[in-house]
């Protein structure tokens, strides 16, 4: 009660004190008028954080809902819609917030924001070649090169910030190796996210774009391996955007294709058996399901599961290694490298059937030969759900799903121990690989949840996953 007081007495000082503007806001119930109703409802929001159910009070859209959207309010009070419709309000972006193709943006508030910052290029230009580079709408090997991207550019808007600035980190050898991939001692480490934001006005630029349809792309001149921060939504939301993502001045087209999927889309990786960003999480990733003994991905295949005992039963041993290499893609043969605990080099194994053998976890974690640096073989601590046992196989493409979807399959790995993916070999694993049906329906949604419709390729996907 005390706050909505305090509330009340400075928005009837506010209402006295603030020139009017333009454009209409402040209308949460949607009955054309800018009234008490509306005040209450504000004040129950007033400094909660901004989440896709409350971002209409965020009136700024500076991503908190203060004591500044309290002042737009004020301004709005008692006005009325002309004609019963209310204008939708031109957005403003910033003087320093340019158009990468001058003509090609649309609303800020009916389109994904691509934010584009600079960080170590000596001039604008060559900062803005890179940019142009990666996302030319009309370019076969760019950020549009691939669905549903493709066919809903008008989806899409491209910014950069008109400002070229020179880091003032100093690289030392202390840098996150989970992070920098190559082991460059030059790398900028993952908590420069923060010293970037603290020390660089580069991110006040295109501010006041929404934060739920802004990614901001981080161009750091170096070489590094590109990364995406889209698992503290709301952190980022707070700041301005939905998720950003860090690349390399040599950075490809798939690479920003990849990580934007991770911001955005809120995909998770597909090639590892344990995640970094996804260990603490505490739901599926949109584009990972289950399998049990009866059920495989439902979430994209209708029918049962493969039976397990099929793959423990087939037979490996008659293959030469060459020939398993290549068996490796639909069926449970592993090629040996060196010689250990698998065996020698030469040999085929039924690695399912090899790593369920296991019953304890030292055994199951000396799965390794000379020329393998980690187990082959997972720990759960408990039974997979589909195996069936604490020793996992590793990843591997043999499906074990039925009546999947458009193309899809059931595979092992996805994010961490028991999960599965859709793709046998997508661009959630290696860039420039095809994103997969169920992949695209996800990013599909995405887009229509938060610019309100899509189109293209996307109408055919929502029809083949119902």
């Amino acid at each position: 009660m005390l706050k909505r007081g305090v509330l009340i007495f400075v928005f009837l000082i506010s209402v006295n004190l603030i020139y009017a503007q333009e454009s209409l806001k402040g209308d949460f119930n949607n009955d054309c008028e800018v009234d008490l109703e509306d005040f209450f409802l504000f004040a129950d929001q007033y400094e909660k954080n901004v989440y896709r159910d409350n971002e209409k009070f965020d009136l700024d859209g500076k991503g908190t809902i203060d004591i500044e959207d309290l002042f737009i309010f004020a301004d709005q009070f008692e006005k009325k819609c002309e004609g019963g419709i209310e204008e939708i309000p031109k957005f403003d972006v910033g003087e320093e917030c340019k158009e990468v193709f001058p003509g090609f943006n649309g609303p800020v508030n009916e389109r994904v924001n691509l934010v584009f910052l600079s960080f170590n290029y000596e001039n604008i230009d060559k900062f803005l070649e890179k940019v142009k580079s990666l996302s030319d709408p009309d370019s076969s090997k760019s950020f549009f090169s691939f669905e549903p991207i493709a066919s809903n550019k008008n989806k899409f808007n491209l910014w950069y910030v008109d400002k070229a600035e020179q880091t003032l980190y100093q690289p030392t050898a202390q840098y996150n190796p989970l992070d920098t991939g190559r082991f460059n001692p030059d790398a900028p480490p993952e908590d420069l996210r923060d010293f970037f934001e603290k020390e660089s006005g580069l991110f006040t630029g295109c501010i006041n774009i929404p934060a739920r349809t802004r990614v901001n792309v981080e161009l750091i001149k170096g070489s590094f391996r590109p990364s995406a921060n889209p698992f503290f939504i709301i952190r980022a939301e707070k700041k301005g955007r939905t998720g950003d993502v860090r690349l390399s001045n040599d950075a490809s087209y798939g690479d920003l294709i990849h990580e934007f999927l991770h911001a955005f889309g809120k995909h998770s990786d597909e090639y590892t058996l344990l995640s970094y960003a996804w260990t603490q999480a505490d739901s599926v990733p949109l584009n990972c399901d289950v399998a049990t003994s009866d059920v495989a991905c439902s979430k994209w295949c209708r029918g049962s599961s493969v039976s397990v005992d099929s793959f423990k039963k087939f037979k490996c041993s008659g293959f030469d290694v060459n020939t398993c290499v290549l068996k490796t893609a639909d069926t449970p043969c592993f090629p040996v490298f060196g010689s250990g605990r698998l065996g020698s080099t030469g040999d085929c194994i039924n690695i399912i059937d090899f790593c369920m053998s296991m019953s304890d976890k030292i055994s199951c974690e000396d799965t390794r030969n000379n020329f393998y640096n980690g187990p082959v073989c997972t720990w759960s601590e408990e039974k997979h759900l589909y195996y069936n046992s604490n020793c996992i196989p590793p990843i591997n493409s043999i499906n074990i799903g039925t009546q999947c979807a458009g193309g899809t399959g059931c595979y092992n790995s996805c994010g961490q121990v028991g999960l599965f993916r859709s793709e046998a070999d997508g661009m959630l694993q290696s860039v420039r690989k095809p994103l997969g049906s169920y992949n695209e329906k996800i990013l599909c949604d995405r887009i229509k949840d938060e610019t309100g419709s899509v189109g293209g390729k996307c109408n055919e996907l929502f029809g083949l996953f119902k």
